[in-house]
């Protein structure tokens, strides 16, 4: 199924490096602003990539380095890409050490929209296992992972143009806005696959 015509989005994928393996997660953005004549993608790329990944990396354990985001902008049926480059490590460092890469902090993004096609979850490695309470977050590990999954909620304000956060749902083929995003108590397990455009 393809995109909804009409609709002018953003996605915004981040990668991240640990071990030697790669993970990803995948940012919606939905805009009603008129696009102006000299906007900028590169820009706007550098904002997102820092409001995404470049937020999320924050929590993460210092081995784990943020390489940068693709990100995908549609306009009236044009699209554009670019990738931007970053070298960020985590900023989570002490006396702990990162878990398993398969292992990953949960973060449901939740809409108006009941159902499976009104969320979409964001799966984050890296975790410092001085954020471990057994088999889920410690007290101060969800405290920092909560401060950093609320960010997701903020619009992205870009030359003169405002994106909300949303939902892309491939089941109904339409962008559902998001109006939260919640940090799992229980980890789960990170899958890896491949990158989907």
């Amino acid at each position: 199924m393809g995109y909804p015509p009409g609709v002018n989005f953003a996605r915004v994928e981040s990668f991240f490096v640990g071990k030697g393996k790669t993970f990803s997660n995948i940012w919606w953005f939905t805009t009603l602003s008129a696009f102006p004549g000299s906007w900028d993608l590169a820009n706007f790329a550098a904002q997102a990539d820092f409001a995404c990944g470049g937020t999320a990396i924050n929590s993460m354990d210092a081995t784990i380095t943020q390489l940068g985001s693709n990100v995908l902008v549609h306009n009236a049926g044009l699209a554009r890409s670019i990738d931007t480059y970053t070298s960020s490590s985590g900023g989570i460092s002490g006396t702990g050490h990162p878990l398993p890469e398969e292992v990953a902090v949960v973060v449901t993004r939740i809409t108006t929209t009941p159902g499976k096609s009104g969320r979409g979850r964001l799966y984050f490695s890296g975790i410092n296992s001085d954020h471990v309470d057994e088999n889920r977050l410690s007290t101060a590990g969800r405290s920092n992972w909560v401060a950093m999954a609320a960010t997701f909620k903020n619009p992205i304000v870009n030359q003169t143009m405002t994106w909300s956060p949303a939902n892309y749902s491939r089941l109904t083929s339409a962008f559902h806005a998001a109006v939260d995003f919640i940090v799992e108590p229980v980890f789960g397990t990170r899958r890896d696959r491949r990158s989907r455009r």
